[in-house]
């Protein structure tokens, strides 16, 4: 105890730093490109199943961007390889997904040494990693909404009409989906509950 209320966590000063070296590289981006960089906040695909928080869109040609700001020896590794580190792989997948696009830049800078080049990859669709990401997302959303109804049916609760649904076809496709009604309530915490003791 201090004798005063906690601070609460609002990020550490690296968070901080980031965030204001991503506006540059996204400036610089823009700049490279010719083209308005937009930053959508959270988007989500069609069906509502995967979302993601592009650093960057250019609608008119159809491309996205992930920008990272790493430590000095993150950079110059990443620089020397010259390919989209596996560790974000699925990120940047999975935002081409989101999008429907089928190009997406990953972009890292190191503002701590101006005088280093940034590294500017261009990133294609894989078909595998799309299909593999499909895959896991029927299982996900399976298992969920399986789960979903144990719970409430554990706690005495009446299943939400509304709540996320997924039909599926003969061959296991997704045929149908519904979209949950606590994304679009002024009390999502309240309205997920539900029932629930």
């Amino acid at each position: 105890w201090i004798g005063a209320p906690l601070q609460s966590f609002g990020g550490s000063s690296a968070m901080a730093q980031s965030k204001i070296r991503e506006v540059d590289a996204r400036n610089w981006y823009g700049r490279k490109m010719k083209a308005d960089v937009d930053t959508p906040g959270f988007i989500t695909s069609d069906d509502d199943r995967l979302g993601c928080s592009p650093d960057g869109l250019i609608p008119a040609l159809r491309r996205g961007a992930e920008i990272k700001s790493p430590e000095p020896n993150t950079h110059v590794a990443w620089w020397i390889a010259g390919e989209l580190p596996m560790a974000h792989l699925i990120q940047v997948q999975s935002s081409m997904m989101v999008c429907e696009y089928d190009e997406w830049d990953f972009i890292s800078h190191c503002p701590s040494d101006p005088d280093f080049p940034k590294l500017l990859l261009t990133v294609k669709k894989r078909a595998d990693v799309w299909d593999a990401l499909d895959t896991a997302l029927e299982t996900y959303w399976k298992e969920f909404n399986e789960g979903w109804v144990r719970l409430l049916d554990a706690n005495g609760g009446e299943e939400p009409v509304h709540r996320f649904t997924v039909d599926y076809g003969e061959n296991g496709e997704i045929i149908k989906t519904f979209r949950p009604e606590w994304m679009d309530s002024d009390d999502p915490i309240g309205t997920i509950l539900g029932g629930v003791k």
